[in-house]
């Protein structure tokens, strides 16, 4: 059995999490990254360094005031290629959760630590799962419970840190999600508009300032979860390995 040490508690806590609820994971180590476009091009994936923008899940933490006037934060998900419809995402709100008329804001930096201990780029659903407890309200879009391309139907996205990716399957996340609900509310953006992304992308790339890790290649699930051994056309083969 590989031993790995050096492991941050977030990375842990999101093994240990997917050891209990009996989720697929592998854990591999990329350069520090930032936004989706940024992190998709340094992920690890069945011994490929890469992997398509629309594997990679892209999460956004928001909030608004109920009727009551209490704040209320949400969490969305979708594919690293699509942009969050506003319309959609509010209406679900209103006619859903008896919130009223309500508008959504961006959780900004100092308020997504405030509550939740993230930055940008180590926000990750497990993680709203554990700091919240169960109490953010977390919204997929139905896309990725599609399978796209010839991959085995996985998706990545950080594990807590910026240089440690989770691969996961999503209809497992979901179910291990407190408080969910999946339905359409994410679209791919037209060319313009995705012209744009990369214009920041080149701008801005990875932010911060992160060590970059000494290994690319990915390593087994840790804490019991079930880690991919082999990619295979005819499927996958699953090994549970120990524990932290």
């Amino acid at each position: 059995m590989q031993q790995v040490e050096n492991i941050p508690e977030t990375v842990r806590r999101v093994s240990n999490f997917c050891e209990q609820k009996r989720m697929m994971l592998i854990l591999s180590r990329n350069k520090a990254a930032g936004s989706c476009l940024d992190a998709s091009l340094k992920r690890s994936r069945a011994g490929r360094m890469g992997i398509p923008l629309f594997d990679e899940l892209k999460t956004g933490v928001e909030y608004y005031f109920d009727k009551n006037g209490d704040k209320v934060i949400i969490a969305t998900h979708c594919r690293g290629n699509q942009k969050i419809e506003r319309k959609l995402l509010k209406a679900h709100i209103e006619n859903n959760m008896g919130a009223g008329s309500v508008k959504i804001h961006r959780l900004e930096t100092e308020e997504l630590q405030r509550n939740l201990g993230m930055e940008f780029g180590t926000v990750n659903p497990i993680l709203i799962e554990l700091q919240s407890k169960g109490k953010v309200y977390q919204f997929f879009d139905e896309s990725i419970l599609r399978r796209l391309g010839p991959e085995p139907g996985t998706m990545m996205t950080n594990a807590g840190n910026h240089t440690w990716g989770m691969e996961f399957f999503p209809d497992q996340l979901i179910g291990a999600i407190t408080h969910k609900a999946v339905f359409r509310f994410a679209y791919e953006p037209c060319e313009e508009e995705k012209n744009e992304d990369n214009i920041a992308f080149k701008k801005y790339g990875t932010q911060g300032t992160f060590d970059p890790c000494q290994s690319e290649k990915p390593i087994p699930a840790l804490s019991g979860g079930r880690g991919l051994n082999s990619y295979r056309r005819c499927g996958l083969r699953a090994q549970a390995c120990g524990s932290l």
